[in-house]
């Protein structure tokens, strides 16, 4: 496969984007028991995050080289350890 072409055509059947979007609908759930008061603290933050994690792997895959699908995937490690250091 050369450089220039997609790696993948479909996110959506990716076992990665799948479990990501899993995610991100069980984050969506738990917060909406969440006190009020966190509703634009912690809440916001999760669910961002939890939607900037499928976002970023779909940009990822549909990138040109794999260079640049290796740095969004990379941005994952990054994004969830963002809760952590709440």
């Amino acid at each position: 496969m050369s450089q220039s072409q997609h790696l993948i055509k479909d996110f959506t059947k990716l076992t990665l984007w799948q479990k990501a979007n899993e995610v991100e609908q069980q984050i969506f759930n738990i917060t909406k028991r969440f006190p009020k008061v966190e509703q634009y603290r912690l809440v916001d933050q999760l669910v961002r995050c939890s939607r900037g994690v499928s976002a970023n792997i779909s940009e990822g895959v549909c990138v040109i080289t794999k260079g640049r699908a290796i740095y969004h995937l990379d941005l994952q490690v990054v994004q969830m350890s963002r809760p952590v250091t709440i």
